[in-house]
This record gives C-alpha cells, sequence and structure tokens, in this order.
C-alpha cells in the first residue's frame, strides 16, 4: 500500500469532462485543487485523493448539481479503466465478475478497498475505506454508479440481483433522482457504503464470458497496479513543484523540503523514471501559462510573476520557446 491515497489519472480526467458537460471551464476549478492537468492526459498517472475531493467540492458549486457524482460513467473513455471493464464482463459467473471488481478497484483510487462478503444468503460488496482521507460523497456516488453501469448491462434481472444500497451520505434534496439511478432502496446516514446483493444469483453464467480477455485483462492490471504501487514520485513531485508554484517558493530545495527528502535524493528518484526537475517545471509551467493566458483581465506581468520567472521578457522567451508566439499573439488568436 502506498503511503497516500491517490487516484487514477483517467478517472479524475472523466470528473473533468462531466464539469465541462454544464458548460463549465474546468481549467480554474483543476488549479485551485492543485491538479497538474498535464497529468490528465497521462491516464496511467495517480493524483493524490486530497486533490481529488477538493476539486469535487468544487464541481458542486460551479455546477450546482450536488449529485454530479452520477454523471461520470458517461465520461470514461478507452484506458486503463476500460481493462478494469472488460475483466470484469468476460467473467464466466456473476461471483467471478465481483470478485475481479474487487481485485483490481484499486485501479481507480486507492482510498477505498471493495471486498465480497458472503453468508447464507446475504451477500454485500463493501467499500471499506483505507485512510484518514476517505473518498467524499460525490465520488463514493461515481464510484456506485459506474459499479452499476458494469454490471447491469450483463444481468437477465438486475432488479433481482441488487437489493439495496447503504450509503453514509445523507439523503439529497434531489432524493428522486439519486434512487431512479441506481433503481433500488437507498439506506442512507449508514455508517460505511454497502452494496446488498442476492447471494442466489451469484453463481449464474454470463453470456459474454470470454476467458482470453479475461486474463488479458487481469496481467494488463496486475502489471499496473505493481508500477503504481512502486513508483508515484513523478505524481508528488508535480503536486509539490505546484503547490511551491502557487505559494511564490518555486525552487528544487523548497519542493525536495516538501517531500521530505534531499535534494540529491529528489534528482536520484526522478532520474529512475526518466524525468528532471527542470521538465517538470516547464511543464506545469506551461499549463499555467497558457491557462492564464486565456484570462485578458491578467496582465503579462502578474503572470511572469506567479509562475517564478524574473521578469517579463524571461516569460515571454518561454512562452514563445512553448507555443512559437508571444503571449500577445496567443492572446490575438483566441479573441480571433
Amino acid at each position: 500500500m502506498t503511503n497516500a491515497p491517490s487516484v487514477l489519472a483517467s478517472w479524475v480526467l472523466a470528473i473533468d469532462r462531466g464539469i465541462q458537460s454544464y458548460g463549465i471551464n474546468s481549467e480554474p476549478l483543476l488549479e485551485k485543487a492543485g491538479i497538474d492537468s498535464m497529468l490528465l492526459k497521462q491516464h496511467e498517472a495517480r493524483i493524490p485523493l486530497a486533490n481529488t475531493n477538493k476539486l469535487w467540492h468544487l464541481a458542486v458549486q460551479a455546477t450546482g448539481d450536488p449529485l454530479i457524482g452520477l454523471r461520470i460513467p458517461e465520461y470514461i473513455t478507452i484506458n486503463t479503466l476500460y481493462a478494469v471493464d472488460a475483466a470484469a464482463q468476460a467473467s464466466e459467473t456473476l461471483r467471478d465478475l465481483l470478485i475481479s471488481t474487487c481485485r483490481f478497484s484499486q485501479v481507480a483510487t486507492s482510498g477505498v478497498e471493495l471486498t465480497l462478503m458472503e453468508e447464507h444468503n446475504l451477500c454485500q460488496l463493501r467499500f471499506d475505506p483505507q485512510y484518514k482521507e476517505a473518498p467524499c460523497d460525490e465520488s463514493m456516488d461515481a464510484f456506485l454508479a459506474t459499479i452499476f453501469a458494469t454490471i447491469k448491462p450483463v444481468l437477465h434481472f438486475p432488479d433481482r440481483f441488487f437489493c439495496s444500497i447503504q450509503v453514509a451520505r445523507a439523503r439529497p434534496i434531489d432524493f428522486e433522482r439519486y434512487e431512479k439511478q441506481f433503481g433500488c432502496v437507498i439506506k442512507y446516514d449508514r455508517p460505511q457504503y454497502i452494496i446488498d446483493l442476492n447471494a442466489r444469483l451469484l453463481d449464474e453464467k454470463l453470456p459474454g464470458a470470454n476467458p482470453e480477455i479475461s486474463r488479458f485483462s487481469e496481467e494488463v492490471l496486475t502489471s499496473y497496479l505493481a508500477r503504481f504501487r512502486d513508483q508515484d514520485i513523478e505524481m508528488k513531485t508535480r503536486g509539490a513543484i505546484l503547490s511551491a508554484i502557487n505559494e511564490g517558493q518555486l525552487s528544487k530545495c523548497d519542493v525536495a523540503k516538501r517531500l521530505n527528502m534531499s535534494v540529491r535524493n529528489l534528482g536520484r528518484k526522478l532520474n529512475e523514471v526518466d524525468i528532471t526537475f527542470s521538465q517538470l517545471v516547464d511543464s506545469i509551467r506551461q499549463e499555467k501559462a497558457i491557462s492564464l493566458i486565456k484570462q485578458s483581465n491578467i496582465c503579462l506581468g502578474e503572470i511572469a510573476f506567479q509562475l517564478g520567472f524574473i521578469d517579463t521578457s524571461s516569460f515571454c522567451r518561454a512562452f514563445r520557446r512553448w507555443t512559437g508566439m508571444t503571449p500577445g499573439q496567443y492572446r490575438e488568436t483566441l479573441s480571433s
């Protein structure tokens, strides 16, 4: 287990697209949440759960929709998460599907662990928090909705398999929409999230059973889990750099202190994953610069200051290197 809960970047990308579906620019929200948007293009990268929770809260404020999590399954694209779905839907029985879902649930987030509990005719899919920082209600809504979207299509009688859901959240104002989403009894204000299932149907054969696809997907996911548990230094360093830039304290020494390591050790660990500190700083500055340039009310001097450049000229040279244009020319292309 890693020393802090994290979320798959492609899961956060689905959140980002969900926010945009309301006609809202998600870039300022990502920045306020301390999430480097460049990471969303790296589908196997990890993002701290604490930052993702901040993004959820900002998304609710911006959209005015406290049930935004229910929409997220619509925006999951072909990436690492698809391997989780493929492994599940290619399973031979419902029991195999649930075991596969539990085994690879931490691909999406390491903040909770899914466990299948069976006792007589009672069967539960339990969501056990693994850290003090637990996924927020909106995140759990999205998690539940994704599991239902994965399992329901392979069931002959979904209303017989899903008996009820126990949720830790309070009953939302728009509870009818919430309950319609899942199509079963919802029990609110419970100690933890649990899906109650019909154990008699666990050995039901699935029409999409495919041992080859199941085996291939499991190999991909097992390999990914091994990599993410051992190599999260780039994600942590990006987060520390972004925080340092936002606080106006950007230096390799400051970032190393934030990560509780020496400058030499930080350089060595980054070298192991074939990237340098300066490359990370440059990519983060580029992303933030483009985001700030789009806000026409912010002058170039202020942008240079926010990004940690010594003067406007240095910023303009860097911007030309990134885009082939000066900041002024870039703004003109946006306005035209």
